[in-house]
């Protein structure tokens, strides 16, 4: 196998593994090295003192396994990114049904790092309801990059204005610009980039210029957000109308395979109330015919 192949397999590997443990059978972190580093890319309570103890309460009521659903992976490297959801019923009648998005980084036949990215809002509305958490308060300063260890490929000030849905044209970014052009992961990358040089200019008709007719935007959570959310224009409205800075975005390293690109982006922003917008993206990009 490839070494993209076989890092696939690994990370399968601790699928089964996780698999036969519930039925009895052996310990999954056979296959995480010993001192692996996981970064959950969310807000997580004050009051819990270790990475399990906010799990605790809640899953003591819950009726019925954790269904995990597994999509495709996208690998490159030393990488492999997974997009998965998981589904748990609760007897209190709350149902756990969270999407994620995984980066894992491979050493030898161990996953040393992993970047999770998931719903954190769901985590606290349904597992914090027994016993209840907090509210959540906005946050005041920056919080650690989800970035931390890994090249930043873009930075810039996005224009408030492209906080919207694209309007797909269809046509080429530029004259000479890159096209996805199916010749492999190397064209898809330089199209994104594209993207991003055309998010960076401000231009809003080169970036509509990149998406094509029956453009689909799929954000994690629910309504409004899901395939039908409000408008990004409408989404963002609030944060545009109470900027006391740029918006700052950064952009992490790609992970390209086949007809897809995969990166995380960080956001931030201050507000005119002394509260600080800092958030944590990944996106999984689909290309097909330019």
């Amino acid at each position: 196998m490839s070494d993209i192949e076989a890092n696939k397999a690994i990370v399968r590997e601790r699928h089964a593994a996780t698999q036969r443990l519930c039925l009895g059978g052996e310990d999954h972190r056979q296959h995480m090295a010993g001192g692996e580093r996981h970064l959950l890319a969310g807000s997580m309570p004050a009051h819990s003192t270790t990475g399990i103890e906010w799990l605790k309460a809640w899953h003591s009521q819950t009726m019925s396994p954790t269904f995990h659903g597994l999509g495709p992976m996208i690998a490159e490297g030393d990488c492999v990114v997974e997009e998965w959801e998981t589904c748990i019923h609760g007897s209190d009648g709350t149902l756990y049904n969270n999407q994620y998005c995984w980066i894992q980084r491979i050493e030898g036949d161990r996953v040393v790092e992993v970047r999770e990215y998931e719903d954190s809002h769901h985590v606290w509305t349904v597992l914090g309801t027994n016993p209840v958490w907090p509210d959540l308060e906005p946050l005041t300063e920056p919080r650690a990059s989800n970035l931390e260890g890994v090249e930043v490929t873009a930075e810039f000030a996005l224009d408030p204005t492209l906080l919207r849905d694209p309007v797909p044209s269809g046509g080429r970014a530029s004259n000479d610009g890159p096209r996805a052009d199916g010749t492999g992961p190397e064209a898809n990358r330089a199209f994104v980039a594209s993207l991003h040089a055309a998010q960076a200019a401000g231009d809003g008709a080169r970036v509509d210029a990149h998406y094509g007719e029956g453009f689909r935007h799929f954000l994690a959570g629910e309504r409004p957000f899901g395939w039908d959310h409000l408008p990004l224009e409408e989404l963002y409205a609030p944060l545009v109308a109470h900027l006391a800075s740029p918006i700052t975005v950064r952009f992490g390293p790609m992970v390209a395979e086949g007809d897809r690109v995969f990166e995380e982006m960080e956001t931030i922003a201050e507000l005119d109330d002394g509260t600080v917008y800092d958030n944590y993206h990944c996106f999984v990009h689909e290309l097909h015919d330019g």
